[in-house]
């Protein structure tokens, strides 16, 4: 994975700028019909992905692997590794090759 240096204009840190990270879910009918039916975060979130929701800790992936984020950044804006990992098993989804760059 890669991590900046740093140096003076970065005070050292590494990062340049700043790079959001965001999930949303877009309230369909179908997802609104289960939120009213007490549905759990999990069935919400597997209806959400068939409309394109990608969870937050996937996105981080995402602009790790782009070179975007570093590894650190990641798993400190992503508190819930194991809810991902776990989502991921249970929906039978492959998780995403994260090999270092």
């Amino acid at each position: 994975f890669k991590h900046g240096t740093g140096c003076t204009q970065c005070r050292n840190t590494g990062f340049k700028g700043l790079t959001g990270i965001y999930e949303f879910i877009v309230v369909t009918p179908e997802i609104s019909e289960k939120i009213i039916e007490g549905a759990s975060l999990r069935v919400i979130r597997e209806i959400a992905r068939r409309y394109g929701y990608v969870p937050l800790f996937e996105a981080g992936l995402e602009k790790l692997t782009a070179g975007t984020i570093c590894l650190e950044e990641l798993l400190k804006e992503t508190s819930n590794i194991e809810e991902y990992f776990e989502t991921r098993h249970q929906m039978n989804i492959e998780v995403p090759n994260v090999d270092p760059v």
